[in-house]
């Protein structure tokens, strides 16, 4: 069944347009609706082939983070490769290539030729899984491989493209143990870029991981030594050439610059000038923003949350907007989404200033620990040590009566915050405390509280509904991102087992017992409620 399909042309990075299929194309004749090819297509592509591709990039980020980080450990080696023409690798099955017919572009007059492909086509809508399917089949094979004894492996015609002419570093590999095992062999493929990372540079180690990688790629893609045709070898000659094979240091991987010896993560110069360059012209139009730009803006602002980490605290006003999906934004009319723009403006530009580290974007166990709570009275909590030493800390605030009269209650039902916004700000406070007692760069933190939508709120860097707590949420992330500080950490606890956070929130008169004018009173009762070992005792932070 012969379909004709017309051409599209799509921008390219690296020229001014593609040519693709226009497969999604479908007829009217006489009434009748012609399904186009995409639509036709049987659903029978392995989907779950493109589940890692939104996660490759913080696999890579966590790796390097968890990696050891002794003085005698080696610097973290990166090497690229890329497929050419992937999707033109995958053979049709016998008889399916009638559905990627098209012509030829010709001048006017000259014969119409028809071209029937025998390969897969960009803008087929099943390509990229089935194209995905293969690639994570050739990384599976190099992980084999890489698991083998080192010199195990033969010999690879490409390999000496990979490896550096003047190693000039050390030739032992000092990661030992699980974690170097588990690390030696991480490998990722994002579609058609194979991307391996290693913690050694020992020159055979890396010629090894070479030789892995080239011979998986081509057990899954032969060259045409192998498969008798006359195209070209599927792995980038040109990208080979350029250098990106090579083991370096210091990388550019999916749209970041990835540094193995700091440990460090920016986007790439010119994505960070286009972003702000889209983010000030948008910002400018007083005329209304078609819905349309604004939507790819945030894509891109998403992507580059994943190596800006208080950017993931900026989208809860961005999210409300989404959410309408107006034609046009008129910035008049949405004031708070315009803040957070500007917010990603300032942020991109201290960004700049310094790499992000690893470790300001991964969770671990935590160097300090806490647990707070807020009530309509007030808000407090304590802070102890984790892996690191601090002196045992309690802290209690009384909310100004401006607060307590806008508080949602029986008796109060048109207030403006709720006891949840409380809560997120019982969080905030809290950093606030820690950050005056002690260093918190790239340091992990763990705090737990008994309110389920301020730990929600948190993980996920914006609220759906409360405007108050997505402004707190911007509080913190200038905060997180002035001190440079680990992923806060929040975790639930029952309200019962928080009574070192609740004493101290309704310290001001919810109970007689509990309540203390006087900070020292507090203190003592504190003590003698929570005695610490050791004639420990707790310190009030004021």
């Amino acid at each position: 069944s012969l379909k004709l399909s017309p051409l599209a042309m799509i921008p390219h990075k690296s020229r001014k347009y593609r040519a693709i299929l226009d497969l999604s194309f479908a007829l009217r004749v006489n009434g009748y609706h012609l399904p186009s090819v995409n639509e036709a297509s049987e659903k029978c592509a392995p989907m779950e082939a493109m589940d890692q591709l939104g996660t490759a990039l913080p696999r890579i980020i966590e790796a390097m983070a968890f990696a050891p980080k002794g003085e005698d450990d080696s610097p973290i080696m990166m090497s690229k490769l890329d497929i050419k023409d992937g999707f033109w690798r995958m053979v049709c099955e016998a008889g399916q290539e009638w559905n990627f017919a098209y012509i030829l572009p010709n001048k006017p007059g000259e014969p119409i030729e028809i071209v029937v492909p025998s390969a897969l086509q960009m803008g087929w809508a099943l390509s990229p899984p089935f194209f995905c399917a293969a690639s994570e089949t050739a990384r599976d094979v190099a992980q084999t491989y890489v698991a083998e004894e080192i010199g195990a492996l033969p010999e690879h015609p490409l390999e000496n493209m990979m490896m550096p002419e003047d190693m000039r570093l050390p030739t032992l590999d000092k990661a030992s143990g699980r974690a170097a095992e588990a690390f030696v062999q991480l490998l990722e493929v994002f579609v058609d870029d194979f991307i391996q990372l290693v913690q050694s540079t020992d020159p055979g180690v890396l010629r090894h991981c070479s030789r892995a990688i080239l011979h998986g790629i081509h057990s899954t893609f032969p060259p045409p030594a192998i498969t008798g045709h006359s195209g070209e070898e599927p792995i980038s000659m040109k990208k080979l050439a350029e250098g990106e094979g090579l083991w370096e240091t210091r990388k550019e991987i999916l749209g970041w610059i990835i540094d193995g010896a700091t440990r460090t993560i920016e986007l790439t110069e010119k994505k960070q000038k286009a972003i702000q360059k889209e983010l000030k012209d948008v910002l400018r139009m007083k005329n209304g923003v078609d819905f349309k730009r604004i939507e790819k803006l945030v894509g891109k602002l998403r992507h580059a949350s994943i190596g800006i980490p208080a950017g993931k605290y900026l989208f809860g006003p961005i999210n409300f907007l989404m959410g309408m999906e107006p034609r046009k934004v008129y910035w008049n009319r949405c004031p708070a989404a315009r803040a957070a723009f500007e917010d990603w403006k300032e942020l991109l530009r201290e960004c700049a200033k310094e790499p992000t580290h690893v470790d300001e974007l991964v969770a671990g166990p935590a160097d300090y620990k806490g647990t707070l709570d807020a009530s309509g009275e007030g808000a407090g909590g304590v802070w102890v040590s984790g892996l690191k030493s601090m002196a045992p800390i309690v802290w209690r605030l009384e909310w100004p009566q401006e607060v307590r009269d806008r508080l949602v209650t029986f008796a109060n039902p048109s207030g403006d915050i709720t006891n949840s916004d409380l809560e997120m700000a019982a969080e905030v406070l809290g950093w606030l405390v820690l950050e005056a007692v002690v260093a918190t760069r790239r340091t992990h933190v763990g705090i737990c509280s008994d309110n389920s939508a301020t730990v929600a709120w948190q993980m996920r860097g914006a609220s759906k509904r409360s405007a108050v707590a997505n402004r707190l949420l911007r509080v913190l992330a200038i905060r997180l991102q002035v001190n440079r500080a680990s992923p806060l950490v929040t975790r639930h606890l029952a309200g019962e087992r928080n009574a070192l956070g609740d004493i101290p929130s309704r310290s001001f008169g919810y109970k007689a017992e509990w309540k203390f004018d006087s900070d020292i009173d507090f203190l003592a009762y504190f003590n003698k409620t929570f005695p610490l070992p050791d004639q420990n005792s707790w310190t009030g932070f004021h």
